[in-house]
């Protein structure tokens, strides 16, 4: 414990990798936030948990993304976007039958995911259409 009695860098990655299982190497931004709670990040995604005392038993929750790019509003980790997603052109389709999964290609092609939306948005129908990347 430092001077103000909150747990070191160290005690902090130790007991989260005790408590919830993460590997104190993929643990980024630990900090104690009150006596009992704790935040941290794992893959872009901040967790906010308590530390049990007394036999209760650890809560873990998710607090929100750290991720710089978004899949359909997923979070992407930054290898991941410059393997698979960077670069490449994102198409509007339109969903002609969804029982059966079908769709039509509108020809029309975005450079980003916002532009995309957009466009979308600005349909008759927003709720008939879609988008997704393409090979340039």
């Amino acid at each position: 414990m430092d001077a103000n009695g909150r747990n070191t860098k160290e005690e902090l990655l130790e007991s989260i990798e005790e408590l919830y299982g993460f590997k104190k190497e993929l643990i980024y931004d630990p900090e104690q936030c009150a006596l009992w709670a704790v935040r941290f990040t794992v893959n872009s995604i901040r967790y906010l948990g308590n530390i049990p005392f007394h036999g209760a038993k650890p809560m873990l929750a998710v607090e929100g993304y750290t991720a710089k790019h978004y899949d359909h509003e997923t979070p992407v980790e930054d290898w991941d976007w410059d393997k698979c997603l960077r670069n490449q052109n994102i198409r509007i389709y339109r969903i002609t039958d969804r029982m059966s999964g079908d769709w039509s290609d509108l020809g029309v092609r975005c450079n980003t995911q916002e532009e995309a939306k957009r466009l979308i948005q600005e349909m008759e129908h927003p709720e008939d259409y879609g988008y997704d990347f393409v090979d340039l």
